[in-house]
């Protein structure tokens, strides 16, 4: 409260102009501080008696001026198509405004292709359930004095108008100057008292104070994350928007930073080669070298007894993960499977690691037209392999899974026939 007197100096006052100096402004004033000003008159009378003083005041209550600011964006979690994020991102929000202010967050997530699954994502805290949107009420406030240090434990801070119920001891952390504190027991409606020395930070009157919080953005279940192309984008907007009070603006910011979603982009190319018959591959088309061998596309040639080698190359050019791969081969009319001639490089390193061995049971398998691999199984004409890393064939050529194919990895199937 502040009061300015005005007396007579010498003989009355009649008619005359009078100017002072107002103190300096305080830098900001908390809001719901209630601005006192009072005047007095004295008087005398005609006679020289002291009459009875007059006063008069106004009061001025200190609007919210509200302010609010985004921490630093979060880093893009890159996911493969129908994956779950990793982690939730978070990211902090500050109530930059002169007293406490309720926000509501409201979530722009575009997409920035028109082959991806709009996500379904949710944000924490939020204090009213989700009846009005994702609301959070911050703490907010200016300091009115200098912060004392009881030289242990905590700092005291002359606070204006402070909502004791905004805050929660131990829990609400608030930033101050930059730094940021943890409020302590023991606040009131004028005194703000925080956790260590924060002295140096509130050396005077008009310091702004307000709580810092975490605000959790996560996709809520497995397959939000989603897309058709090779990789598109959930480009993520937060906006944080206050309360309009006394005709002024509200405050508001916003956060922006996207989510990368990579998708499995399979191909399959088949190859062959005459295993026996070196002459039956010299008008072959397209050789390729796979795993140190020469295959080729088209234009291999064979007689009757040949030994024919196919090699299946299923790769994964995109950067998201292909799973449950599943490779269902055909072998041709006048054909002979090769026994134990299945082979599969599971992960394209160059290894062969799923071969048939003396543990398996193809043997007695094929007494009934089946083969099986540790990744596939054949019946009759038809050739069945769960390719990739992690495949599991099933019993009598069913019920298997695929395995997966990681991004720009390949799984190679070499299996052998016989021309009849």
């Amino acid at each position: 409260m502040q009061a300015k007197s005005l007396s007579t100096l010498g003989a009355a006052l009649i008619g005359a102009a009078i100017m002072w100096a107002p103190q300096q402004a305080l830098a900001a004033t908390a809001a719901g501080t209630v601005l006192t000003n009072a005047v007095t008159v004295d008087y005398k009378d005609g006679g020289g008696t002291a009459q009875t003083q007059l006063t008069a005041s106004v009061n001025v209550t200190v609007s919210l001026v509200g302010g609010v600011a985004w921490g630093a964006a979060p880093v893009d979690q890159p996911t493969s198509s129908g994956d779950p994020l990793a982690a939730p991102y978070t990211v902090t929000l500050t109530n930059t405004g002169n007293g406490s202010d309720t926000f509501t967050i409201a979530d722009g997530t575009t997409e920035s292709s028109g082959n991806l699954t709009a996500g379904t994502f949710t944000t924490t805290p939020d204090e009213d359930g989700g009846t009005a949107g994702v609301q959070l009420t911050l703490f907010g406030t200016i300091s009115s004095g200098a912060g004392v240090y009881d030289g242990t434990t905590n700092t005291t801070i002359p606070v204006g108008n402070l909502t004791v119920g905004d805050l929660t001891a131990t829990v609400t952390t608030v930033v101050i100057n930059g730094n940021t504190y943890t409020v302590a027991a023991g606040s009131t409606s004028t005194s703000l008292v925080v956790a260590g020395d924060a002295s140096a930070d509130v050396a005077a009157a008009g310091v702004q104070i307000g709580e810092i919080a975490t605000v959790t953005y996560d996709g809520t279940t497995v397959g939000t994350l989603s897309g058709g192309t090779a990789t598109a984008t959930h480009d993520h907007s937060l906006t944080a928007t206050g309360l309009a009070l006394d005709g002024n603006t509200a405050a508001t910011a916003n956060v922006t930073w996207s989510t990368t979603v990579n998708n499995a982009v399979m191909t399959v190319t088949k190859y062959v080669r005459n295993a026996t018959n070196a002459n039956g591959n010299t008008n072959g088309v397209g050789p390729t070298v796979v795993n140190t061998v020469t295959y080729y596309t088209s234009g291999v040639t064979g007689n009757p007894g040949d030994t024919l080698e196919y090699a299946i190359v299923v790769a994964n050019t995109g950067s998201g993960r292909g799973t449950d791969v599943i490779v269902t081969d055909t072998f041709p009319q006048f054909t002979a499977y090769v026994a134990s001639s299945v082979t599969v490089d599971t992960n394209g390193d160059g290894t062969y690691d799923h071969t048939l061995g003396a543990g398996d049971t193809e043997a007695s398998n094929e007494v009934a037209g089946i083969v099986e691999t540790d990744t596939g199984d054949a019946l009759g004409t038809v050739l069945k392999v769960y390719a990739g890393v992690g495949g599991v064939e099933g019993a009598a050529y069913a019920g298997g899974t695929g395995g997966e194919v990681a991004g720009a990895a390949q799984s190679v199937i070499l299996y052998q026939l016989t021309i009849q």
